[in-house]
């Protein structure tokens, strides 16, 4: 595992590598471990919660992740609302049955578009929108970000 002193002398750094989603890497360590040991576990705790099956289905992402995790985060009837909506016209659609490491910008536009022929006023559209937004940046929290190790 890839950890060196500080400066110091008395504190070590962990440097790792982060595969983003359209495939560019970047850099990024943590200082201030105690021990080589502390800073060899920090990397495999980052590797392991960062770590998500990118074959993993938008119906699945939102069932097993986005929802369970938004639930205590929000009001009860924010979450109602949410779970409507997305129940609705996203579980139903035919992105949800794609994997999210497939989903490209195309689909989203025409997944809006298909919404857009339902007749719903420009403020409901916006809110259907800003539902896969919030979804795809709480994608990015769970990490669809892969950490690769530094060599």
């Amino acid at each position: 595992m890839p950890v060196y002193k500080d400066d110091d002398g008395k504190r070590w750094r962990a440097v790792y590598r982060v595969k983003l989603r359209h495939g560019t890497i970047k850099q990024k360590s943590k200082r201030g471990f105690r021990t080589k040991k502390d800073a060899e576990n920090y990397i495999i705790e980052q590797q392991k919660a960062m770590k998500t099956e990118l074959g993993m289905t938008l119906e699945t992402f939102i069932n097993e992740k986005y929802m369970p995790d938004i639930k205590g985060k929000v009001k009860q009837r924010t979450y109602m609302t949410k779970e409507h909506m997305i129940r609705t016209h996203l579980l139903n659609a035919s992105i949800a049955k794609m994997s999210m490491n497939g989903i490209r910008p195309e689909d989203i536009i025409a997944w809006q578009n298909e919404i857009l022929t339902h007749g719903y006023s420009d403020c409901y559209n916006r809110t259907l929108n800003n539902q896969i937004v919030a979804i795809f940046n709480h994608e990015l929290v769970w990490n669809v970000i892969e950490i690769t190790l530094a060599i």
